[in-house]
């Protein structure tokens, strides 16, 4: 009994940190899922996405004014705010996903903790099971700095400049057009109090920006690497299996049983699957349109900076180019392990000792091959498979961008 509510708080551990941040950008009613209880959808939780959305909508304006107007004076300029401008329009659709498709979020979540403590109470969750879900919690850490170190290079550059200048102790004249967002607002700031609450309202914007663009891609992690493990325990489940001649029918009969719970628990998990597939299918979509363009602008904007030693924005064009990079491989690759225990319980079938099986065992087993014989892909929209090989497929189209900006230029 205490080994099994150890492994119940293992589900707590991991996926903590994660309902954390969904309440930190407003959705507290997230706390009820590891309460075993019905979220009690506050009035009051629907401010914080209001402020979040209105001041991200209002820089991201001035920001493509911005790119507009200096289109025809400086084209680097040009170039990285639009960088710029297609990661938070990302980073806005993901919070908008996040709020308004929050009760199905919540379900998803919440029949991960459902089959996690059913998988405790059958002890079906081995170290390695709970392993490769601390590494996921642990990948969500290591994404949430980059994703932060991103943001920060741009949020903090202000107040680095304003500190510079104040230590500096020059007769020269403070430029207050060095906001956080590279927009170009249609005023102009004169003292430092307006500056300095200017920089805090984008902050604040900054701020929600931060825990959607963190939200949504840690989730898709744990989602699909739960759903991994489940599809994991079932094919264990299914190799095991085994009647040898000295079965008795009441063995028999447990087995059979057996085998109809694990045909119905892997058509439930598939469903719980594509459930996953319909909820991220516009994010992910979004994603592997953007990313690749997103990731070419990075780039010549690096390369250009880096020719001209401009190392102050070389570091926030690296910083942004890996972060970009992080995401696609975020999806690809949680994705393919999808794929693969899916598929691998395919191939579960196939290893037991179903030769072995009376009729009524292997009509059972040949159900269950006919029911998997088709590859599962994860796919969004059908459009694009999203696996590792898109990995490549992405980097690829960022360099053809990448080469025909440099060759226009």
């Amino acid at each position: 009994m205490e080994d099994m509510t150890s492994t119940r708080s293992h589900f707590r551990e991991c996926l903590g940190g994660d309902v954390f941040i969904l309440q930190c950008m407003g959705l507290y009613s997230m706390g009820a899922i590891f309460k075993d209880d019905k979220p009690q959808w506050h009035y009051w939780e629907t401010i914080p996405f209001i402020i979040g959305l209105g001041t991200i909508t209002v820089a991201v304006i001035f920001d493509i004014r911005n790119v507009y107007d200096t289109a025809q004076t400086d084209f680097m300029m040009s170039i990285e705010v639009a960088a710029a401008v297609f990661t938070v329009a990302l980073a806005v659709f993901k919070g908008y996903r996040l709020w308004f498709h929050r009760k199905e979020l919540y379900n998803l979540l919440t029949v991960c903790h459902r089959r996690w403590n059913i998988l405790s109470s059958r002890n079906h969750l081995r170290e390695d099971s709970i392993g490769i879900a601390r590494n996921t919690r642990l990948f969500r850490i290591c994404y949430t700095v980059a994703v932060v170190g991103t943001v920060g290079s741009y949020n903090l550059r202000p107040y680095v400049l304003y500190l510079k200048f104040h230590l500096a102790q020059t007769n020269d004249s403070f430029d207050f057009s060095e906001t956080v967002y590279p927009a170009h607002y249609p005023f102009t700031l004169n003292t430092p109090i307006q500056y300095f609450l200017l920089t805090t309202w984008e902050n604040c914007g900054l701020y929600f920006l931060d825990l959607w663009w963190i939200a949504a891609d840690c989730l898709f992690a744990q989602l699909t690497t739960h759903f991994a493990i489940q599809f994991n325990v079932l094919s264990g489940e299914i190799r095991r299996i085994e009647i040898t001649p000295t079965s008795t029918p009441l063995g028999i009969k447990k087995i059979i049983r057996q085998l109809k719970r694990i045909i119905r628990e892997h058509v439930e998990l598939l469903s719980y699957v594509h459930a996953v597939e319909e909820w991220y299918n516009p994010i992910i979509f979004a994603t592997i349109l953007l990313n690749g363009l997103n990731l070419c602008t990075c780039l010549y904007s690096l390369q250009y900076r880096l020719a001209r030693n401009n190392w102050r924005d070389a570091v926030k064009n690296t910083t942004h180019a890996t972060t970009i990079a992080l995401q696609t491989f975020l999806f690809c690759s949680y994705a393919q392990r999808l794929n693969d225990e899916i598929n691998g319980f395919r191939q579960a079938i196939y290893e037991c000792s179903w030769v072995n099986f009376n009729m009524a065992t292997k009509t059972m087993i040949l159900v269950l091959m006919i029911h998997t014989e088709r590859e599962y892909v994860y796919s969004a929209y059908g459009f694009f498979n999203v696996n590792m090989p898109q990995v490549t497929v992405i980097f690829s189209t960022a360099m053809r961008f990448f080469t025909l900006l440099r060759s226009v230029s």
